[in-house]
């Protein structure tokens, strides 16, 4: 649905009063794109609570249609919006023109002008709406008007019938007699005539003084013309009230117009000018940001150099321990090798002296483990216990070789081989200890 720009105008005029400006949009628009909501114009106005308090809100004033005696008539209505509206109904009230009044004791509408009917007292937000409220009020007034147009000379018939009756010919006795008592009697007939048709009849003082004679038919005729000319000013007086009316809306149309188009170069200058400050903010938040990013981009860079150098310097020492080490290393195994080939001079001239020595008798040869001698018990427990490995690995690929060549079955295979694994695993187990141990004492005699 397209919104009605002068409901949306006075809405951001308000504010914040309504909690829900999107329905309360929706529904004014609805009125007033509506047959019966054609003459209403929305405006902001000042609601008074009945509590004293007063706030602004939504007006939709102008005029409604109704249908009274085969003919239309508007009325002046101005229906408030309060700041609860949807939940809280609408507060209409009925306006008076300078030459109009309102019905006495009318059963819906007060003296005050507010308008109670059903449809209000059952409101509900969701199911009631401001069209069918105009509707509804159309038809109650059409039924029953609370307004009336105030007609010249109301309320005079009686005192113009007396002056009539009271006025003195200059005649006979019986003449002047019989023309008060015409008179009299065409004067009841009008005032019975106008308690009908809410209208007087007036006998002109120059047919009391010539004596005429007026029938009922002549006494109805005057009243139906003066009745007629009453019609006429009366129409006239519409006529002209309409127009002013026509005239009062357009000025409301082009002050409203005015107020939009101030309104909305008022927003294009507001809209400048905060785009020009958000831009001036946005550049300067993006002028921090850059430092920001430029500073922790250097401190990020300053660190990463530090860290650099740090690594250097320890890598530096690293290297530097490192080549102690090695020297330190060099020179005991030079200092090895010059013992070793002390050693093997010494071997050399034990030997030409051996072969220049002759004896009596052939020394024995020595076999491989006379020649190989642990130089500790824990060495000759390892060197056992290696040899031992060594054996049954060797059994083991020979158990293998018989098993794939059919020599041995499955059962004495598996059995053998189980027996062998745990003997393997103990010894293995003990050669690691061996090696902690050995590594200990290592250590140790490097600490010392």
């Amino acid at each position: 649905m397209v919104h009605d720009p002068r409901v949306t105008t006075c809405l951001a005029r308000l504010g914040g009063v309504y909690r829900d400006p999107a329905r309360v949009d929706r529904d004014a628009s609805s009125v007033l794109k509506s047959s019966v909501g054609t003459h209403l114009v929305p405006i902001v106005a000042e609601m008074f609570e009945n509590n004293g308090s007063r706030s602004n809100v939504l007006v939709l004033q102008g005029t409604i249609a109704i249908h009274f005696r085969a003919n239309t008539y508007q009325i002046l209505m101005d229906v408030y919006l309060p700041n609860g509206y949807p939940n809280r109904p609408p507060v209409p009230y009925v306006r008076l023109a300078p030459n109009m009044y309102l019905k006495e004791n009318h059963r819906h509408v007060g003296s005050d002008g507010k308008v109670y009917l059903p449809y209000l007292h059952e409101w509900r937000s969701h199911s009631h709406n401001l069209v069918e409220l105009i509707v509804a009020m159309s038809s109650v007034f059409s039924a029953e008007p609370p307004v009336f147009t105030k007609r010249p000379g109301q309320g005079d018939s009686a005192a113009q019938s007396a002056s009539v009756q009271a006025t003195a010919i200059p005649t006979n006795g019986n003449s002047t007699t019989t023309q008060s008592n015409n008179i009299s009697d065409n004067s009841n007939n009008n005032n019975n005539h106008s308690r009908t048709n809410n209208s007087s009849a007036t006998v002109t003082p120059s047919q009391v003084a010539s004596g005429a004679m007026m029938s009922d038919a002549e006494a109805i005729a005057a009243v139906q013309a003066q009745e007629a000319q009453e019609e006429r000013r009366r129409i006239e007086e519409e006529r002209k009230r309409l127009e002013e009316e026509r005239k009062r809306a357009a000025d409301q149309e082009r002050k409203a117009q005015e107020q939009r188009d101030w309104e909305q170069r008022r927003t294009e200058q507001l809209r400048v000018q905060v785009t020009a400050k958000v831009r001036q903010q946005v550049q300067e938040e993006a002028r921090k940001v850059q430092l920001y990013i430029n500073q922790d981009l250097a401190r990020n860079v300053r660190k990463m150099e530090l860290a650099k150098e740090q690594k250097i310097l320890r890598a530096k020492e690293q290297l530097q321990q490192q080549r102690q080490e090695l020297q330190q290393q060099v020179a005991i195994a030079e200092e090895a090798t010059e013992d070793a080939k002390a050693w093997i001079q010494q071997a050399k001239e034990q030997k030409e002296r051996s072969n220049g020595n002759t004896t009596a008798t052939q020394q024995p040869a020595l076999s491989i483990d006379d020649k190989v001698a642990p130089s500790s018990r824990v060495h000759a427990q390892m060197m056992e216990l290696s040899a031992e490995n060594a054996a049954i690995t060797d059994c083991l690929y020979f158990l293998d070789r018989a098993l794939h060549q059919n020599y041995v079955s499955c059962e004495k295979h598996l059995k053998q081989v189980r027996k062998l694994a745990k003997r393997q695993f103990l010894v293995r187990a003990h050669l690691i200890k061996i090696h902690q141990v050995l590594i200990a004492e290592n250590n140790t005699n490097n600490r010392q």
